[in-house]
């Protein structure tokens, strides 16, 4: 029971920190086209009447601003979303989500394997190779870990 206690709570845990990363991901996506327009023509030291060329700017910096008139257009999240999905393209965060399932996934699994496993040997350590409980007994105080008197009490009461 223990077990299953701390692999609900890893769980738990990992399932709220990927909510929050889906749920805040697109938090960058608030920027408006006259910001990232600025953006742009700063970084290619033009003013405000120069032409910008689409070539010189960066895949980045187009895609950021293509967000940003999409959502001029379709303000409404879900539109937005069909509308990527129409054109071809999807979010950004789209592999970043699906990574983050994945990761989520594979933690678990992990965390289950090691727990799973962890008890197996912990159970089996001694059954498996074939000690008794007097076996045991007589291995502990072999190693020390118990006095003479707890000994002969276990010998005795084991009998």
């Amino acid at each position: 029971m223990r077990t299953y206690k701390i692999v609900s709570l890893i769980a738990l845990t990992l399932a709220s920190l990927m909510y929050a990363g889906i749920a805040f991901g697109d938090a960058g996506h608030e920027r408006s086209v006259e910001e990232i327009l600025a953006e742009i023509r700063e970084k290619h030291n033009l003013g405000p009447d120069d032409r910008i060329d689409p070539d010189r700017v960066s895949d980045g910096d187009l895609e950021e601003l293509g967000e940003a008139v999409m959502e001029l257009m379709h303000p409404d999240a879900r539109e937005h979303e069909l509308m990527d999905e129409m054109m071809g393209g999807f979010s950004p965060f789209y592999f970043g989500r699906i990574a983050m399932w994945i990761l989520l996934v594979a933690i678990i699994a992990v965390v289950v394997w090691l727990v799973v496993r962890s008890n197996r040997q912990g159970k089996s350590a001694s059954v498996s190779q074939g000690f008794s409980p007097f076996d045991i007994v007589k291995q502990r105080y072999a190693r020390g870990e118990i006095s003479r008197d707890e000994y002969e009490t276990l010998k005795h009461d084991l009998q």
